[in-house]
């Protein structure tokens, strides 16, 4: 008995043993699968970095649908440059009828004013255009000199009637312009560093690229209208040839109008209308004449000039 009760109790134990190795073994071989499934991480890809495949998978979504967009969602963007522009020009033309030298007086009183001849005119300009967004806007100094000479009259002081005088004026004006650009297209030469033309760039944006493409454009017309500030240097020989008097830096007005137009992208031609207005003051013209004669001249210069040139631009 007592053997048969060794027997059934060291099999008992040598059961347990196996069931304990048994256990041990089946967790050391499921402790790697679910030490990976706890961590949401593929076993073997130890060195991968810490995103999921879901967010991956989301990603790709992404990326699919991004090369996949409709037109309407391609960006466009234009961006000009252009330039500044310097120039000079010579120019020539007319002062006709119309002027007149108003609000004249004399020592010996007031006169119901002068009518001016006709003259011709010519100057020199230089000036320059602002570059970028302010490529409309330029500044210029000009000179010019005309010699629209005073008519004889029959309105002098009483009903007197007085001769003529001469009358020379030269304009210094420092203008502020205001140009147009119209008839606009492909450059007529090659790329180079020109003031005429303006670089226009193209760039399609799409969500993940962008492409684009260059030209240069020249707009050959190009209306202007201006204004500033003149200086007005005037002499005359005094009535009838007598004592001459002179009224210098004088301030007054210049205003102008034209259309300028380009042969080449350097070379331009152009018209312009010119009004002028400036006060004088001939305190000793005309005082040869005697005691009764007119002694001085005052009055304001009012004068209208045409003109044409050629410019040149850089």
């Amino acid at each position: 008995m007592e053997r048969e009760r060794r027997h059934r109790y060291g099999g008992l134990r040598y059961g347990a043993s196996c069931a304990y190795v048994l256990a041990g073994v089946c967790a050391l071989a499921s402790g790697p699968v679910v030490g990976h499934a706890q961590m949401g991480t593929d076993p073997g890809t130890t060195n991968d970095p810490p995103t999921t495949q879901a967010e991956r998978a989301r990603q790709a979504d992404r990326a699919r649908a991004a090369d996949a967009a409709p037109p309407d969602r391609l960006r466009y963007q234009e961006e000009y440059h252009r330039p500044g522009e310097m120039y000079v020009a010579g120019f020539g033309g007319y002062t006709f009828g119309g002027s007149s030298f108003t609000n004249a007086r004399t020592s010996n009183g007031p006169t119901n004013g002068f009518t001016l001849n006709d003259s011709g005119i010519y100057g020199l300009k230089i000036g320059y255009f602002m570059p970028d967004r302010l490529n409309w806007l330029g500044f210029e100094v000009e000179g010019f000199n005309t010699s629209p000479n005073i008519k004889p009259s029959v309105n002098g002081p009483g009903g007197t009637p007085l001769p003529g005088a001469s009358l020379r004026v030269t304009t210094l004006a420092f203008n502020a312009i205001i140009r147009g650009k119209f008839a606009c297209g492909p450059s007529r030469t090659e790329p180079s560093r020109r003031t005429t033309t303006e670089t226009h760039r193209t760039t399609v944006e799409t969500n993940r690229s962008a492409y684009g493409h260059q030209e240069d454009t020249f707009c050959p017309l190009q209306p202007y209208v201006g204004a500033g500030i003149g200086v007005f240097f005037a002499h005359t020989n005094g009535f009838g040839g007598g004592q001459s008097a002179s009224d210098n830096a004088v301030p007054g007005f210049n205003g102008l109008a034209g259309v300028r137009y380009f042969l080449t992208e350097h070379v331009a031609v152009f018209g312009e209308y010119k009004y002028n207005r400036a006060s004088f003051n001939f305190n000793n013209a005309g005082a040869s004449l005697g005691p009764g004669g007119p002694g001085g001249l005052s009055g304001d210069y009012s004068v209208h000039n045409v003109v044409g040139g050629l410019s040149f631009h850089f």
